[in-house]
């Protein structure tokens, strides 16, 4: 009787054990598949400039191994360059134009979701003669530029319409391949009257103290479309990684959403970031952050606004844009 009720002891404390063991496994199989899920390879990709200043405060994150997600970034010279693998989906998210993302948009029959608008108008109108005041004074006068066939161009021609300028009738406006290139003949008192871009432009004004801003054409563009923004600089996600990776995506619209306010509220640290990931000189970022309007408008907010720009976009090229107006679907909308 005693061997007996050893025996049934043995028997259920080994059970006791077995199961112990085999609740352990799971629960550290579980772990594990929790722990790959919040640490998600996701490709992102940028460009060197104003786009991609709100994206460098993450970066950082990332490099500590702070972040949410396994962040893989690059760095591309060229628009063009994104734009490809954001084709084959090589990338999972990019910072791009907003007119190239409205044109992926459509190129790719909408595998491309625009998650947020990061950078708005960022042109100006810049002068060394002291006679011109305003955009009004532009009359009979000469203007040089970049980015014909783009976003610049179709702004800015819209804008003088509107002050009743007729442009390459009341005044001429000639460009160049590169703002890098109106930056030099305006350096060099080649021309005297010119558009350009932060951070460009603060790297001239350091050089030629005679250049002066007469117009910001985003305040312009505010002014007269009210409730409406000018949107140069956005962030995308491909419609496949959303779909398959939708709480990754939350949580890199949580991070890059702080890291793209922590652009207004630590600068000098954001400006040291763009140097170290080669985005732009710490100078220059320090001088010029404060005025490339570095914003965070998602949702149903961006689709509100950004709807009447991508109109007029298209009004001026529809290929510009694709060849349609973004729908609804273009943007991200939370569940």
């Amino acid at each position: 009787m005693n061997k007996k009720w050893w025996m049934h002891l043995l028997a259920f404390l080994t059970i006791c054990f077995l199961v112990s063991a085999l609740t352990g496994c799971g629960s550290k199989t579980k772990q594990t598949s929790k722990s790959k899920d919040t640490a998600v390879k996701t490709n992102v990709s940028m460009v060197k400039g104003f786009s991609s200043i709100s994206m460098v405060n993450l970066m950082e994150k990332n490099e500590k191994g702070k972040a949410a997600n396994n962040y893989q970034f690059s760095v591309a010279t060229a628009p063009d360059e994104v734009m490809s693998k954001l084709v084959t989906q090589e990338i999972d998210i990019a910072a791009v134009p907003t007119n190239m993302a409205a044109s992926l948009y459509q190129k790719t029959k909408g595998n491309v979701v625009m998650l947020a608008v990061n950078t708005l108008g960022v042109v100006k109108v810049v002068t060394t003669d002291p006679s011109i005041k305003r955009l009004e004074d532009l009359k009979g006068k000469n203007v040089v530029g970049a980015g014909q066939g783009a976003i610049p161009e179709y702004t800015f021609n819209d804008i003088l319409a509107k002050k009743g300028l007729k442009p390459q009738q009341d005044l001429q406006i000639s460009y160049k391949p590169g703002h890098e290139e109106v930056a030099s003949l305006l350096s060099s008192n080649q021309v005297q009257i010119a558009t350009l871009p932060e951070p460009t432009l603060s790297q001239v004004m350091a050089t030629n103290k005679k250049v002066r801003v007469i117009a910001d054409l985003n305040a312009e563009w505010e002014a007269l479309h009210p409730n409406t923004i000018m949107a140069q600089g956005c962030v995308v996600v491909t419609k496949k990684f959303l779909e398959k990776h939708p709480q990754a995506v939350t949580r890199f619209m949580k991070e890059y959403q702080a890291s793209a306010q922590k652009v207004h509220s630590d600068l000098q640290g954001t400006s040291t970031l763009c140097d170290k990931f080669n985005i732009i000189p710490e100078k220059v970022a320090k001088t010029a952050i404060p005025k490339s309007h570095q914003v965070f408008v998602t949702g149903k907010e961006a689709e509100k606004k950004l709807t009447p720009f991508f109109k007029v976009l298209y009004e001026a090229n529809p290929k510009s844009v694709g060849g349609a107006v973004p729908d609804s679907a273009f943007y991200y909308h939370p569940k």
